[in-house]
């Protein structure tokens, strides 16, 4: 049994397409439809193949599942949709066939075949973009200031827009293109020949195909007069290297009445000119390098509010004075264990009258920025200087002395000999600053340490670590505080920030401790400004923690017990285990009296 079955186009009559266009293919037969739900209609095989090039490729519809072996799936209606991407011509045909219930029993019939369809698929024709939708041209255009012509989009039907072509006509002579590319904008400087310009601008695609032109109105360029040179430009003699000098020049004219300033450059030997100066004044201060150039040239010019700018005006040369400043100092500083504090320095040398000498040392020469102290006029009396500087930022202290002799255009002989001196060395732990310790709950740095004042009356200071400063054991209590570990550990922190060489530093006045440095006792710890418990807290590595006072819980005549601490919330206790370490917080007494007015 044969059916013949026809492929129909949708839209239908369609004999050609153009590349990249989707059509729908419907299988045409009511009695044998893709789409049929009875199951004796259904096809256990039916697809679709096309043809091309010798070529096939099939999309198939088995009645049951949709097998997508090409690039599109059949559809349950009987179509699929076809988007060709070559040109040329396309042969379809249906196929039906395999196993199928007719007229009362199975039959397993011949494939069925359509008759051919045919389409061909074209090339769509390229459409060229459309004219830019404006074009806008500054009103007012002036010579040598810079102004944007900008323009409006196109659009292309093909899609393949690429950019645009922008024209200029200057004093109504011929077109000459100014830019091509994507940008919708394109900056301009009239220049002096320009007396009128006018600009058009068309968009092109990737085929080349151009739109028609957008043409903007013509525009009167606005000319404008640079200003006139400076007559002349004045360097002063002589040029001494290590000096400034200063350069002057007269004021410029314009005929447009609109005069800015000025620019000065310079050129040091046959270097390129650099700019050192632009603004409106008429002088300009230049420092010159010492023992670097060997001549130097200046020049200046006019320029106006629209940045024409006059031809310049060039200095003469000059000679520059080189070597007129002798400089001295140690290869290395001399490294002292201690600060020095006195020193004195005897030289030998000879300047002619109008050179200056001077002399300068320092304490601190290893640090990267050394504090240099002026001593010239103790050199000249041959006397004992004495530092002000106390501080240090390098590991070391380090002695240092260099000397300036300046000959300032005096003639004559100039030489410098260092002679001898000496230096003296100290141990001094100077107070803090000011005079006047704070009252009881104030801080102060000492020693690299920050105290808390517990008391101060009548000149004597009690103070206390504002934080722990270490952890340790109590020791043993069979010799109570005088004995113990902590009492040891206290003294040895004591050597370190060297407490003992400081003549401000007094033992207990009250004669309750022998040492410079000790741990208060429950009494100093219950009264005064610890006489509340928060007061009282202290931060070992930022945090509350547990330290020790050097107070006992005597329990009998013989024996000691546990020695008192001071907890995280600070309380007092008897709990503190003697053999655990425990945080520290040493005390001093300071003779306010002795400090230092001076």
């Amino acid at each position: 049994m044969s059916r013949d079955f026809d492929v129909d186009f949708v839209p239908s009559n369609l004999s050609e397409i153009y590349l990249g266009e989707t059509i729908t293919l419907r299988y045409q037969d009511p009695n044998f439809s893709l789409a049929a739900e009875e199951e004796n209609n259904w096809a256990d095989t039916a697809y679709v193949q096309y043809y091309k090039g010798g070529y096939n490729t099939i999309w198939r519809y088995d009645g049951r599942n949709a097998i997508d072996t090409g690039e599109q799936e059949i559809e349950l209606d009987g179509t699929i949709k076809f988007t060709p991407n070559t040109t040329g011509t396309y042969e379809f045909r249906y196929v039906s066939g395999g196993e199928r219930f007719e007229d009362g029993y199975w039959d397993s019939g011949s494939s069925l075949y359509s008759e051919m369809g045919e389409i061909y698929v074209k090339a769509r024709p390229n459409v060229a973009p459309t004219i830019p939708s404006s074009i806008t041209v500054p009103s007012t255009l002036k010579e040598n200031v810079a102004s944007t012509i900008s323009w409006g989009s196109s659009t292309d039907s093909d899609g393949n827009l690429s950019g645009y072509i922008l024209e200029q006509q200057l004093n109504g002579g011929s077109w000459t293109q100014v830019y091509k590319g994507s940008a919708r904008s394109k900056s301009i400087t009239p220049q002096a020949s320009w007396n009128t310009v006018a600009y058009r601008v068309k968009a092109y695609d990737t085929e080349n195909a151009m739109s028609g032109y957008k043409t903007s109105t013509t525009v009167t360029v606005q000319h404008n007069s640079a200003p006139s040179i400076p007559k002349w430009c004045s360097v002063p003699d002589p040029v001494k290297g290590g000096t400034s000098i200063k350069i002057t020049w007269p004021a410029s004219t314009d005929p447009d009445g609109n005069l800015s300033g000025y620019i000065l450059e310079r050129k040091f030997n046959s270097n390129s000119w650099t700019q050192i100066y632009k603004g409106a004044n008429r002088s300009y201060t230049d420092p010159i390098p010492l023992d670097k150039y060997k001549t130097v040239t200046y020049r200046v010019k006019a320029y106006d509010t629209e940045n024409a700018k006059s031809a310049y005006a060039t200095s003469v040369t000059r000679t520059i004075q080189n070597s007129t400043v002798l400089k001295f100092q140690l290869k290395a500083p001399i490294e002292s264990s201690k600060r020095a504090r006195y020193g004195q320095e005897i030289m030998t040398y000879t300047i002619p009258s109008g050179a200056t000498f001077k002399a300068e040392a320092c304490n601190n020469g290893f640090d990267e920025n050394p504090t240099w102290e002026d001593i010239t006029e103790f050199v000249k009396k041959q006397k004992i200087f004495e530092f002000a500087n106390k501080t240090k930022t390098a590991s070391k202290w380090g002695y240092d002395i260099r000397v300036t002799v300046d000959r300032n255009g005096a003639t004559g002989d100039c030489y410098f000999t260092r002679g001898n001196g000496f230096l003296e060395e100290t141990d001094e732990i100077d107070p803090p600053d000011p005079n006047k310790l704070p009252d009881a709950g104030g801080t102060f740095t000492c020693f690299g340490i920050e105290w808390l004042v517990l008391h101060n009356y009548n000149n004597e200071v009690l103070c206390i670590t504002k934080d722990i400063i270490d952890l340790s054991v109590f020791g043993p209590t069979t010799y109570g505080y005088n004995r113990s570990t902590l009492r040891a550990n206290c003294l040895s922190f004591g050597r370190q920030i060297n407490i003992s060489s400081s003549d401000f530093i007094m033992i207990d006045p009250h004669g309750q401790y022998t040492d410079e440095i000790f741990i208060p006792d429950q009494t100093i710890l219950t009264s005064g400004h610890f006489d509340d418990e928060k007061n009282r807290i202290a931060y070992y590595n930022g945090s509350a923690a547990w330290y020790w006072t050097s107070s006992l819980q005597k329990i009998s005549q013989d024996e000691y017990g546990n020695p008192l601490a001071i907890t995280q919330s600070g309380t007092i206790t008897n709990s503190a285990n003697p053999s655990i370490p425990c945080g520290m917080r040493p005390c001093i007494y300071i003779d306010q009296s002795k400090y230092k007015s001076e």
